[in-house]
């Protein structure tokens, strides 16, 4: 059986970046294919999420609106980890 190829889940304007693999999302109910850098935009969006942000809104920016919302906001929660 032939390797097969996995694209990234993470449809976004920002460009793939690093190696897919299988992540686990929604709290465990879906498992899909995200890369490396995609896998950092989620962890960004659900920090953003956790501190009031609307979901909506935060999927509305572009990659570099939503990059620069998360460097404010974390910059008021510097010590706090990002979900993994």
């Amino acid at each position: 059986m032939a390797n097969e190829i996995k694209s990234c889940f993470w449809k976004t304007e920002s460009d793939c970046n690093g190696e897919c693999t299988e992540q686990l999302l929604f709290g465990g109910q879906i498992s899909v294919c995200i890369c490396e850098a995609h896998l950092e935009e989620h962890r960004q969006v659900l920090f953003l999420r956790a501190h009031g942000k609307n979901i909506e809104e935060i999927m509305m920016l572009s990659p570099e609106e939503r990059r620069k919302m998360f460097d404010e906001v974390r910059a008021e929660f510097p010590n706090e980890a990002l979900a993994q």
